[in-house]
C-alpha cells in the first residue's frame, strides 16, 4: 500500500468543507489574516521520536509546487456550490503559502499564518501528512511477510465493519476520515470496498480527490474554523454579547450562501447548551441539521430534540450527524436511541480509515487567530477546548458554560 512518491499530489485531496468555506472566505472575509496552528492531543506518543523533521518539510514543500489542474477545475465546475467563475479562477492561480515548521520537545510545531484564502487549505493536508509519516515509521521494520500481514489485518477489520453495516442497513455514513487516515492508498482501498459492497449506507466521501476518482458524492459543510474565526473578527474584550452576534451572523450569512444542503451546524463551538440558546426561532426551523462533534451524542441528541419541541419544531424533521470517535457498534446504538425521534446520519472518521491494529493519533490543526485576536474553542468536552486560559475562562463565564467533563480522546 505505501509507495515512494510524494504523500500528496492534488490540492483536492482534503476535505470538501475546506473548499466551501474557502468559497465562503471570499465572498465574505477576503483578506482576513488569521493563524493556523497543528497541535498533537496524543500525548504518549512524541511525534520527533518518529517522524524525521526534513522528512516532514521535504513533504509540504511539494504540496507549496502543487496548482489546481484542469482537469479538477473542470470537476468543481459542475459543484453547484462551487461553479462560480470568479472562485474557479481564483483557483486556478492558487498556490499555498508556505508553512512554518519546527521541533518544539517532542512535536513538531506546525503553523500556517497568512490571509485566510491563502493558507486555509493547509488543515487536512497538514493532518494526513503527519498521519501517513507515522505510520510509515511503524512499517519501517516491517519484512514483506509483516507488511502483507498489516493490511491483511485492517481488510479482516474493515470486512468484519461491513459484514456489520450490511447486517444494519438503516445506517448511513459519510467517511470522514481524510486528516487521519493510515495513508492516502488506504484510504482509497476503504472507499472502493465500501462503494462496492455497501453501497446504499455511504452518503459520500468528504475527500475530494477520492470522490473525483472513484465517482462517489463530495460531502460536508463547515468546521469550528468558520465560527472561531469570526470570533476573533468581532471580539470585543468590553461586550462578550459578541460571541453570541458572531455565531448569528455565520449561521446566517452561510445559509444565505449555501441554501439547505450545507445546513448543517455545528453546535459545540462554545458548548451545546449556549449554542441551543442563542439560536433564533428563524435559524431552528431553517437550518436543517446539527452536526455533534464532542460528549456525549445520546445527551447532545436529546438537548437538540428538546429545544426543537419546545419551538413545536417535529425532530423528525431535522438531521442529527455524531462525527466524533465513531465505531460501527457506537453508530448502530445512536441510530436505535434516536429512531423515529429525529433522522440521524454520521460522519465516520478514523476508525474506518485507520484501524490496522495501531493506536492512532488524535492530530488537530485550529485557527488560533483572527483578525490579529486570539479564538476560542469550548467544547462539550474539555479535553477539546483551546485557547488562552484567562480568555477561555472569560468565554466560558459569558456562554454560561458549566461542563466539567472531561473525556479520553481516543481520535
Amino acid at each position: 500500500m505505501k509507495t515512494n512518491e510524494p504523500i500528496t499530489l492534488s490540492l483536492l485531496d482534503l476535505d470538501y468543507y475546506k473548499l466551501t468555506m474557502l468559497y465562503f472566505v471570499l465572498q465574505n472575509f477576503f483578506g482576513m489574516p488569521v493563524k493556523f496552528s497543528a497541535t498533537n492531543r496524543t500525548h504518549s506518543v512524541r511525534l520527533t521520536e518518529s517522524v524525521d523533521l526534513e522528512e516532514l518539510r521535504d513533504e509540504l514543500r511539494y504540496v507549496e509546487t502543487l496548482r489546481f489542474t484542469k482537469h479538477e477545475l473542470n470537476y468543481l465546475s459542475v459543484d453547484p456550490h462551487l461553479n462560480d467563475p470568479v472562485f474557479l479562477d481564483f483557483l486556478s492561480a492558487f498556490r499555498l503559502s508556505p508553512l512554518s515548521i519546527e521541533k518544539v520537545g517532542g512535536d513538531f510545531l506546525i503553523e500556517a499564518e497568512g490571509y485566510e484564502e491563502m493558507v486555509t487549505l493547509w488543515e487536512t493536508i497538514v493532518l494526513d501528512t503527519e498521519n501517513e509519516l507515522y505510520s510509515r515509521s511503524l512499517e519501517k521494520g516491517f519484512s514483506k511477510k509483516e507488511k502483507i500481514a498489516l493490511y491483511a489485518e485492517g481488510d479482516r477489520r474493515l470486512s468484519e465493519k461491513i459484514a456489520l453495516l450490511k447486517a444494519h442497513p438503516q445506517i448511513k455514513f459519510i467517511e470522514f476520515g481524510t486528516r487521519r487516515r493510515w495513508s492516502r492508498s488506504w484510504q482509497r482501498h476503504v472507499l472502493e470496498r465500501f462503494a462496492e459492497e455497501i453501497p446504499e449506507s455511504l452518503l459520500g466521501t468528504s475527500n475530494v480527490l477520492h470522490a473525483m476518482n472513484l465517482g462517489i458524492k463530495a460531502n460536508g459543510t463547515m468546521a469550528h474554523q468558520s465560527f472561531m474565526k469570526l470570533f476573533g473578527v468581532r471580539f470585543d474584550q468590553n461586550d462578550f454579547g459578541f460571541i453570541a452576534r458572531s455565531q448569528s451572523e455565520l449561521l446566517d450569512t452561510w445559509r444565505e450562501l449555501y441554501g439547505d444542503e450545507l445546513s448543517v451546524a455545528l453546535t459545540d463551538t462554545y458548548g451545546t447548551d449556549f449554542f441551543l440558546k442563542t439560536l433564533t426561532d428563524k435559524q431552528a426551523r431553517d437550518w436543517k441539521g446539527f452536526r455533534q462533534d464532542s460528549g456525549s451524542p445520546f445527551e447532545c441528541g436529546d438537548k437538540i430534540i428538546a429545544n426543537l419541541k419546545a419551538r413545536d419544531i417535529d425532530p423528525t424533521t431535522k438531521l442529527l450527524v455524531p462525527s466524533d470517535g465513531l465505531t460501527v457498534e457506537k453508530m448502530i446504538a445512536i441510530e436505535e436511541y434516536f429512531r423515529n425521534r429525529i433522522n440521524v446520519a454520521f460522519g465516520w472518521g478514523t476508525n474506518a480509515t485507520n484501524d490496522l491494529g495501531w493506536k492512532t493519533l488524535s492530530l488537530v490543526m485550529k485557527l488560533v487567530e483572527s483578525n490579529g485576536n486570539p479564538t476560542v474553542k469550548l467544547s462539550d468536552n474539555l479535553a477539546k477546548a483551546m485557547g488562552p486560559s484567562e480568555l477561555v475562562l472569560r468565554v466560558k463565564k459569558a456562554c454560561g458554560y458549566t461542563n466539567t467533563k472531561s473525556e479520553e480522546l481516543v481520535y
